[in-house]
């Protein structure tokens, strides 16, 4: 049970050094946020809590450090904050620059504006990724001038 205590903790280490590590790349480069609730946040919030109901069944020195792991890792998740900037695009952690995307569109919900990007991947054989992020209506002008100002010539028609 200590290995596998080891494990999960190294594990759960490794994503909370990689969260910090694009936390720290990303911080004050978005500009606009996406919506903050979706889905996945929703669910590590749910996994947090749970995480954090654990404190109270520990048994040893081995379930406190893998809780501990395991609360820093989900809690620095929600300390990421995905959105566009002057720089690029920012997901989980990661920025693609403009120059990395291809094309864009824009399609405009009953409660939310949604942009598509489509991600020149040079490293994997020319791989296209394709990126959708939600913002709130009220930034919808925000975006678009952004959007405008940095990639203006690449904005295409995507199928959704």
């Amino acid at each position: 049970m200590e290995m596998f205590n080891l494990f999960v903790t190294a594990m759960f280490m490794a994503v909370a050094v990689y969260l910090l590590w694009g936390f720290a790349k990303s911080r004050g480069k978005v500009k606009i946020t996406d919506r903050n609730w979706s889905v996945a946040r929703i669910l590590f919030l749910v996994a947090f809590l749970l995480a954090l109901v654990t404190v109270f069944f520990v048994e040893n020195v081995y379930d406190i450090v893998r809780t501990v792991a395991t609360i820093l890792a989900l809690g620095l998740f929600f300390f990421i904050r995905d959105g566009i900037g002057e720089e690029g695009v920012v997901t989980l952690a990661r920025l693609i620059p403009w120059d990395q995307i291809r094309g864009y569109d824009y399609k405009e919900n009953k409660n939310m504006f949604s942009v598509y990007f489509v991600e020149d991947n040079k490293t994997k054989s020319n791989t296209d990724y394709t990126l959708v992020m939600n913002f709130d209506l009220k930034d919808e002008e925000a975006v678009k001038e952004l959007l405008k100002r940095c990639i203006g010539k690449k904005h295409i028609r995507i199928r959704k």
